[in-house]
């Protein structure tokens, strides 16, 4: 079944609209809100991170990639990452962007401060990646709805502490989640199925053996058929004239009734 748009982009909105609310209640609490608190919530939102971490982390004792043990894998994923990061220069493109909105909208000094320390929090680790593309292929945005918590909590202290330019971290939250979602739904319209598309079942083996199983019991069922027709089973062509005596029988067993005497009904009947 086609997912719609929405679908597709529920997380994304949903993550989108937490952090423009959070946005919203830090500058109304901005000045008023202790510091000790911020703190508290920011703590609250990283052990919670934690937590998620280790354990999607544990995942990759189980995940093999060929020969090469998952924990490798997340190495390897980890500094590439960190490679093309700093290659592609991604920190100083925010940080571009962010003083482009804080000319055009006449932000304080800590706009770009806070518009790229919020982009980079909201859009950079796993959950961002895998639960856009778990949104954009099957429309299940739990994993981004967990995040959208996370993050507008998160809004709200960073809010108090750097102002309105944490708000407009949704426009990369837009672009980057949506688009990754969006991609993964094309994605799964243009690539087979690999568990149902003929193709991928020939060239990895399963459609041959299940094409072999199904011959296979075919085979069995003809062969079944051919020795019942050659050896008939004289039990079987006595039973219509059998049943009847064996039934009477019992029926005298049962209720005490001499065999005669139920013989007779039965003809009478």
């Amino acid at each position: 079944m086609e997912l719609s748009l929405l679908d597709k982009l529920s997380g994304t909105l949903a993550n989108a609209a937490t952090v423009t609310l959070g946005t919203g209640l830090g500058l109304m609490l901005r000045g008023r809100l202790p510091e000790r608190m911020a703190r508290i919530m920011v703590q609250g939102v990283g052990l919670t991170t934690l937590f998620i971490g280790f354990s999607m982390a544990s995942a990759l004792g189980k995940a093999r990639g060929g020969a090469i043990d998952g924990v490798v894998l997340g190495l390897i994923a980890l500094v590439l990452g960190g490679l093309l990061g700093e290659w592609w220069r991604i920190e100083e493109a925010l940080e571009g962007i962010g003083e482009k909105i804080k000319r055009a909208v006449r932000g304080g000094g800590s706009f770009t401060e806070g518009f790229v320390a919020a982009s980079l929090l909201f859009c950079v680790g796993p959950m961002t990646l895998l639960g856009s593309i778990q949104n954009g292929l099957t429309g299940d945005a739990s994993i981004l709805l967990l995040k959208a918590t996370l993050d507008g909590l998160s809004a709200i202290a960073l809010t108090s502490s750097f102002g309105l330019g944490v708000g407009f971290s949704v426009l990369v939250i837009l672009l980057y989640q949506g688009g990754i979602a969006l991609l993964a739904g094309t994605l799964s319209q243009v690539l087979p199925d690999p568990a149902q598309d003929p193709r991928v079942l020939l060239v990895t083996g399963e459609e041959l053996a299940h094409g072999t199983r199904q011959a296979g019991d075919a085979s069995l069922v003809q062969e079944d058929d051919q020795d019942a027709k050659a050896h008939p089973d004289p039990e079987g062509a006595a039973e219509g004239d059998g049943g009847q005596h064996v039934h009477g029988g019992l029926q005298a067993e049962d209720t005490g009734i001499p065999g005669a005497a139920v013989s007779d009904c039965a003809e009478k009947w």
